[in-house]
């Protein structure tokens, strides 16, 4: 995905994972510190994104 249509996805409905997945916040099922769960399949956190999907997620207050 080029950085352009990224920069076009609204921030607080889309989160950057991994240098190859950007997924919607609302398909998210499940979190774990490596790795979301959407539609039962298991998609890697990329050690770069860990802090933005925290935040996104709001994993402090859970």
């Amino acid at each position: 995905m080029s950085n352009s249509l990224e920069a076009q996805l609204l921030a607080n409905q889309f989160v950057r994972i991994h240098r190859s997945f950007i997924v919607a916040v609302s398909a998210i099922t499940s979190y774990a510190p490596r790795h979301v769960k959407i539609a039962g399949l298991k998609l890697p956190i990329g050690r770069l994104y860990q802090k933005d999907v925290e935040r996104i997620l709001d994993v402090s207050k859970r």
